[in-house]
């Protein structure tokens, strides 16, 4: 019972964020300056498998990814964490709007 009352005292105390598109009217979106392929797993390339993993992540006002969330995988189990690891290390032209860096998310 506590710790329901503490999870949603912190949902109450936290604000929602909601960033806005990066494709939104008025905004010049991000342009990747280094994005690199995370590794292979090594899972994957043991059993021979291919696959993907599609990834929504908002970039910061620095050019640096911040929040990130694997939207689909195929197959899954093996290419999330990969896909994680590597956007981490994106950077990118921060978005615009009116000539200022803004924070957006893609997807």
């Amino acid at each position: 019972m506590r710790l329901l009352a503490v999870v949603m005292l912190l949902m109450v105390a936290a604000p929602a964020r909601a960033w806005p598109p990066c494709n939104a009217a008025g905004l010049v979106g991000p342009v990747p300056v280094e994005q690199d392929a995370p590794p292979y797993p090594e899972a994957a390339r043991e059993l021979g498998i291919e696959g993907w993993a599609e990834v929504s992540l908002t970039v910061l006002q620095d050019g640096r990814t911040g929040w990130a969330r694997v939207r689909r995988a195929e197959p899954p189990g093996y290419f999330e964490q990969a896909a994680l690891a590597g956007e981490r290390r994106w950077r990118y032209e921060p978005a615009r709007q009116d000539g200022a860096a803004v924070e957006c998310r893609t997807h």
